[in-house]
Formats: structure tokens, C-alpha cells, sequence
């Protein structure tokens, strides 16, 4: 009884944490008529070759081969305000305004996917989608940019996928 409690809290713990996004934006667009649908039910649709990021299994379940790219823009708009403040010997003195628009500049985030069935039974795909990324420019007039400067840091998933249809309701991806 005692090794189950055990157990019972270990998954507990397991189960309520969450992933971190320290200081940048994890990019769930991975694919454009998903986006049309708010991702609802993405994992189970099977309407074209992004389920490659999805539900591998998915690819299955296509005839022919399929091929699908996009790309979603965003365009943010991050206002800061404030003061710049410096603290020496002990005391903090205002410096400046940190006062400032538009200091992520707009960036497309692309996807494309290809899957091809072999037989009934068995279909490869590939993919590449972006699910991670932080931009930003402060110009060299701007009282906080001496903190900033530029930033640009994104990452590209490319993967290679595989399913095969163990019956009419069972496939693994």
C-alpha cells in the first residue's frame, strides 16, 4: 500500500506539470486550415499532409500523395512603457523613457508537409513546421536599448514520419 501512495503522488506530480517557455513564444501553427479552425479536433482530422506533426497515423488513411505548405503571419504589437532606471552607489536615478512601439517586428512562420502512401497498409511523410521563436530590434536611439539590442532565436522541427495500418481501426504512426 505504502509503494502505491508512492507511486499515486510521483504521477500526480508528473501529470500537473506544465512545459516552460522562458522568455520567448512557443508557435503552435502548424498548418493554415488548422489555424482555420482554431487546431480544434487537429489530431483527428485527416484533411491534408500536416497531420505529418499531428497524428502520424493519420497519414494512412490518404490515397494518393499529398502535399501541403503554408505559412502564418504574425504580426505583433507590444507596446512597453516606463522609466529607464540605473541604480548606483545605492540610489536608483531615472535615466530616460522606455516608452516605445512595435518592438517585435512581424514574421511569417512556414510549414510544409509531404506524405505518400506506399500500399494499403503503409505511408511515409515528412515535414517541417517552426515551433519556437523570439525576434526582436530595439534601435540604437532608444533609451532601453543598450538592454536589448537584437534578438533572433528560432527553431525548425524536421521530421520523418511513418504509418501502417494494423486493421480497419488500428493503425500506429
Amino acid at each position: 500500500m505504502r509503494k502505491f501512495n508512492k507511486t499515486l503522488l510521483a504521477m500526480t506530480i508528473l501529470l500537473a506539470a506544465s512545459g516552460a517557455n522562458a522568455a520567448a513564444f512557443q508557435l503552435a501553427e502548424v498548418s493554415t486550415s488548422g489555424l482555420g479552425r482554431a487546431y480544434a479536433g487537429e489530431a483527428a482530422i485527416a484533411d491534408n499532409a500536416s497531420v505529418v506533426a499531428t497524428n502520424p497515423a493519420l497519414m494512412s488513411l490518404f490515397k494518393t500523395n499529398q502535399f501541403s505548405v503554408g505559412g502564418v503571419y504574425v504580426d505583433s504589437k507590444i507596446h512597453m512603457s516606463g522609466p529607464v532606471t540605473v541604480n548606483a552607489l545605492g540610489r536608483t536615478v531615472a535615466v530616460g523613457s522606455a516608452d516605445h512601439n512595435s518592438v517585435v517586428p512581424g514574421s511569417l512562420i512556414p510549414n510544409m508537409y509531404f506524405v505518400a502512401p506506399i500500399n494499403d497498409k503503409f505511408a511515409i511523410g515528412g515535414g517541417m513546421n517552426v515551433n519556437f521563436g523570439l525576434k526582436s530590434e530595439y534601435e540604437s536611439d532608444y533609451n532601453a536599448g543598450v538592454f536589448g539590442g537584437k534578438t533572433d532565436l528560432s527553431a525548425i522541427n524536421l521530421n520523418l514520419s511513418g504509418s501502417y495500418r494494423v486493421s480497419q481501426g488500428l493503425t500506429a504512426g
